[in-house]
């Protein structure tokens, strides 16, 4: 399915590259009314149209934890770049208004500095398994949650769940280590 890992990343970033960017989501109207905007909503034009989106890929998550190589993290992060951002991916409503702005020229790509190694390393779910049969994804009504981390990431204090996932990361990572020199042992 959709990744973030090194080789795989390609992927979910193409989908949304492709899907969003390139064919013209007008993301300057449709986050018009960030957190950064002043006064009430000002047009029809305004909606949560990606968000929606991001919400979607997070449900499908939060019902396959361990079938993508990327948690919510990336997720909420992709949000908030989204609405507002030091990198050119998300700004203005077309390719179009990016040359005529010169966005190209006085920002870089979100993906580039996503891809830095280290950077990426905070987004990769270290519990990830690959599987090669479809996930199909329950709508019914009480499969579907609230988006916590995001719609409740000032409400909540995420220190300690942050601290347990890492040290399951960590360990996560270390069992495959150890799996890894106890084959090449084998052999």
């Amino acid at each position: 399915m959709q990744t973030v890992s090194a080789d795989c990343n390609v992927m979910f970033q193409s989908l949304i590259e492709r899907e969003w960017i390139c064919a013209g989501h007008p993301f300057q109207l449709r986050n018009a009314h960030s957190a950064y905007a002043e006064g009430a909503i000002t047009g029809s034009q305004e909606s949560p149209v990606f968000l929606c989106f991001l919400d979607a890929v997070y449900q499908i998550i939060a019902q396959y934890p361990l079938s993508f190589e990327f948690g919510e993290e990336f997720l909420v992060f992709l949000f908030e770049h989204a609405y507002a951002s030091e990198f050119g991916s998300f700004l203005g409503n077309s390719e179009m208004m990016k040359v005529e702005l010169g966005v190209k020229a006085s920002t870089v790509s979100l993906w580039s500095y996503v891809n830095n190694p280290e950077i990426l390393r905070s987004f990769v779910n270290t519990s990830y398994e690959p599987r090669v049969s479809v996930l199909w994804p329950s709508v019914a009504p009480q499969s579907i949650h609230v988006w916590q981390r995001l719609f409740f990431r000032w409400q909540i204090d995420w220190s300690e769940q942050d601290q347990l996932r890492k040290s399951a990361s960590q360990w996560r990572t270390k069992e495959r280590e150890l799996i890894s020199r106890a084959l090449s042992l084998r052999r």
